[in-house]
């Protein structure tokens, strides 16, 4: 009797590969089409402390993508913010 110890048919249960596909299967119109910055790289394109950022963040006023831990923000958020700024000065 011979054992078939090839795993061709058995689902892959690596919760690191599936969450490697989540990524980039969700991420892929952010990572091809948009840049996205951290907290502190768009708090200092927009001239403002990291915890005004943070807070911004809070308040819904700035959307953004987690990937994983990373918090990360949309070009187009930063451009939209500063937009906001410039017009109420």
């Amino acid at each position: 009797m011979t054992t078939n110890t090839s795993n061709a048919g058995a689902k892959n249960k690596n919760p690191f590969s599936r969450a490697v596909y989540l990524v980039i299967h969700y991420m892929r119109p952010y990572a091809l089409e948009k840049k996205l910055i951290t907290l502190t790289d768009a708090a200092a394109l927009v001239g403002v402390s990291y915890s005004l950022m943070r807070k911004l963040v809070k308040q819904g006023r700035i959307k953004t993508v987690r990937i994983g831990k990373r918090v990360m923000i949309p070009e187009a958020e930063i451009e939209k913010l500063l937009k906001e700024l410039s017009e109420k000065r």
